[in-house]
């Protein structure tokens, strides 16, 4: 019997959508955006709330998709701990993302930053026609002989597959891919010739464990909860307000933000993750109106790095 080393499971509500449903609705408008960069690149970001050190809740902005922005309020995937590492599905079945209706449309969270990103510089052209896999599916890929391993990242939504690519997006998407850290593969036979994209450091922290039955806990978790939610589109975040937070980063590299807020306790209280920054000069709005009276110490990392830790109060 297989022997999974789970420390503990947290499970909350999904934004979740099944096979054959359509991209999730697009409501009125509301004003809950959290993030501003100034940035016209398209970057998925995540707030995440804290309590007693267990998630509580999640909040997403897409900012800008098409000159709009999409705001997914409290919506908590699955959180699966193994070994001190972390599994966070997100479901990515947006009206602007082509999906292939039979598509399991949930990918690691850290990996959907990088989709999302690739996407957006082809101009959300390309299908998805895979990402996240059952096991009885990947044993129906190899016995078809569409893949020839057993065991696959697809198995941890940490790969995914598209078609309908032009020449140049063929390119673009492979270049962003090195930068990116992502494993750019083109395969398939005839008919199925498709891109293939992987995470593949955070594979390499996960393919030795037991995979397969990692990937029965999320199914099951995922069968089992499903809470459907709207997609509002949001407005431009107003910096002039207060509860703003601002930092001025400067990056050469493909780097992501991490503001990780705790309390005078050292607690984690929140923690927003910006999502791909491209190479270059940035002013960085945060909102911060989700804490509760008191002061909190924010500690800032670029990419991982941790950069400086800074004091914020909340009145």
């Amino acid at each position: 019997m297989r022997k999974l080393l789970v420390f503990f499971v947290l499970i909350m509500f999904s934004s979740a959508c099944y096979p054959g449903s359509t991209g999730i609705p697009i409501s009125s408008k509301s004003k809950k955006n959290f993030i501003s960069a100034g940035n016209t690149s398209t970057i998925i970001s995540y707030l995440e709330l804290f309590k007693d050190g267990k998630l509580t809740g999640r909040n997403i902005i897409i900012t800008p998709v098409k000159s709009s922005n999409y705001y997914v309020s409290n919506t908590t995937p699955y959180e699966l701990n193994i070994k001190n590492y972390s599994l966070n599905l997100v479901n990515f079945r947006f009206e602007f993302i082509d999906i292939k209706d039979n598509v399991s449309a949930f990918l690691n969270k850290l990996f959907l930053q990088k989709i999302i990103f690739i996407l957006s510089k082809t101009g959300f052209r390309p299908r998805i026609t895979d990402a996240f896999r059952t096991q009885e599916n990947q044993l129906k890929y190899k016995r078809r002989r569409w893949s020839n391993v057993e065991i696959s990242p697809h198995l941890l939504g940490l790969a995914a597959d598209m078609v309908d690519y032009s020449a140049p997006d063929r390119e673009i998407i492979k270049k962003l891919a090195e930068k990116l850290g992502l494993k750019f593969l083109f395969h398939g036979g005839r008919g199925n010739r498709h891109i293939h994209l992987q995470d593949e450091k955070l594979w390499q922290r996960f393919k030795d464990m037991d995979v397969p039955e990692i990937c029965d806990t999320l199914n099951i978790l995922l069968r089992e909860h499903i809470d459907l939610k709207d997609v509002e589109e949001a407005d431009s975040l107003d910096t002039h307000t207060g509860s703003i937070f601002s930092y001025h980063f400067n990056t050469e590299n493909y780097d992501r933000l991490i503001f990780r807020i705790e309390n005078i306790y050292g607690e984690k209280v929140a923690e927003i993750n910006t999502g791909i920054f491209e190479p270059g000069e940035y002013n960085v709005n945060t909102r911060f109106d989700f804490l509760k009276k008191g002061f909190y110490k924010v500690n800032i990392y670029e990419g991982y790095r941790f950069v400086r830790q800074e004091y914020y109060v909340s009145y």
